[in-house]
């Protein structure tokens, strides 16, 4: 499954309730269509949808979300380290005029929520 398939998996809004019916533990059509009211046809056919997807698995008639094949997608579409460059780095540029260094500039953007630190690594949030 690619990141392009599983957003077009979760596109519809009826295949986005019975996926979440299916995360809070419905494990059979008939309950995902009682806790999404929906018609049985619909629930079906979006149930059919998301495991052909991989979003969901079937054995033994009990419905579950498939999180080995979530897993898969989101560790086939991570991006390598190199290709994103550092905060720092990325920040320098916007303080080569003066006025203020990146350390201050990051920790704004940290205080902000904009940009995150854990374990010595910083993300944009």
């Amino acid at each position: 499954m690619t990141a392009h398939a599983l957003a077009g998996a979760l596109a519809d809004d009826a295949r986005r309730r019975i996926f979440a019916a299916i995360v809070l533990g419905a494990t059979s059509a008939t309950a995902v269509a009682q806790r999404v009211d929906l018609p049985a046809r619909v629930v079906l056919t979006g149930v059919r949808r998301l495991t052909d997807a991989g979003l969901v698995a079937g054995a033994d008639g009990a419905l579950a979300v498939d999180e080995a094949s979530l897993r898969a997608v989101v560790r086939d579409n991570r991006s390598p380290d190199d290709a994103e460059p550092a905060a720092d780095d990325a920040l320098k540029p916007w303080c080569a005029a003066g006025g203020s260094d990146h350390v201050t500039l990051r920790r704004y953007l940290i205080d902000e929520q904009l940009l995150t630190r854990e374990h010595g690594i910083h993300q944009r949030l």
